[in-house]
């Protein structure tokens, strides 16, 4: 185990919790927002290299001279179910990431599977090219505020395929990949995996077909599945999203931003999402997210 002591040289010992992971999977998560980034370093190093967005400072030295808000951090991250992430500039076995894991593990009562550590750090998150912003700006906290929002289940309803004994189902997201043998049957309620557009990768909930696959919410101007009426519009807000299929010219150039759903429009059955990058409002259908 990791020693504390003043005198004690400030490093992770081999055997430290925490799985390490590439910056190119991290940064999916980061992306879906289904873990929390900590950043285990000190304020002048985040002055001196920016931090990954919405990650939370728990220096590492916090354990060593406990500071006011060390245990409403600590509470923070144990009220999460999300995997942790921890990160400082060099990611190498006896980083500093590790002896806070350590620590969390035999003081707290963490458990090593929710722990992980970035591959060689921000050093590699940056050769990646991946994104960084300011501690505490506009990217920060709205990346922040979705990686601190537990994640919600989304519950879809079969309307369509009435005449056809349900809907078309697939193995994969593209429109030519193979078909399942049986069809989703129409009334069934399924959990949403992932929305890719207007193509949704479900797990079944109650009804007939396949456990898991692919298929289209709408084909053409037929509805084939809409939410199901238990999943109420505050499920979606908090959600970190990405804008898609946007058909417009306008509508185009917001393709692939991402940002933070604020509240939902009753009025116009659309979901007001604030976009990192501008900080702009736009009102947009759930099959544009």
């Amino acid at each position: 185990m990791a020693v504390f002591g003043c005198a004690a040289h400030f490093h992770a010992e081999e055997d430290a919790p925490g799985t390490w992971v590439e910056p190119e999977e991290v940064a999916k998560w980061v992306d879906e927002a289904s873990c929390i980034m900590v950043d285990v370093r000190e304020n002048v190093e985040i002055a001196e290299d920016d931090p990954i967005p919405g990650a939370m400072q728990f220096p590492s030295s916090a354990i060593m001279f406990s500071k006011p808000d060390l245990e409403k951090k600590v509470a923070i991250l144990r009220e999460s179910s999300k995997p942790l992430v921890f990160y400082t500039n060099n990611g190498v076995e006896k980083s500093r990431c590790g002896v806070l894991c350590q620590w969390l593990v035999d003081d707290k009562g963490f458990s090593r599977d929710r722990l992980y550590r970035l591959k060689n750090g921000l050093r590699a998150w940056g050769e990646a090219k991946l994104p960084t912003c300011k501690m505490g700006d506009e990217m920060w906290r709205l990346a922040s505020a979705a990686q601190l929002a537990e994640k919600r289940q989304l519950l879809w309803e079969v309307v369509g395929g009435g005449d056809k004994g349900g809907i078309l189902v697939r193995d994969d997201h593209g429109l030519k990949s193979s078909e399942k043998s049986e069809r989703l049957s129409t009334g069934a309620v399924v959990e949403q995996v992932r929305l890719v557009g207007e193509r949704l990768c479900y797990k079944l909930v109650s009804g007939q077909g396949p456990l898991m696959g692919w298929v289209s919410t709408r084909l053409k101007d037929n509805e084939l599945c809409v939410l199901h009426e238990s999943t109420a519009w505050k499920s979606v807000v908090g959600c970190k999203v990405r804008v898609c299929n946007l058909q417009s010219e306008a509508g185009q150039k917001l393709n692939n931003k991402q940002g933070l759903v604020e509240s939902f429009d009753a009025d116009k059955n659309r979901f007001v999402v604030k976009l990192f990058e501008s900080g702009e409002g736009k009102a947009l259908k759930i099959c544009n997210l």
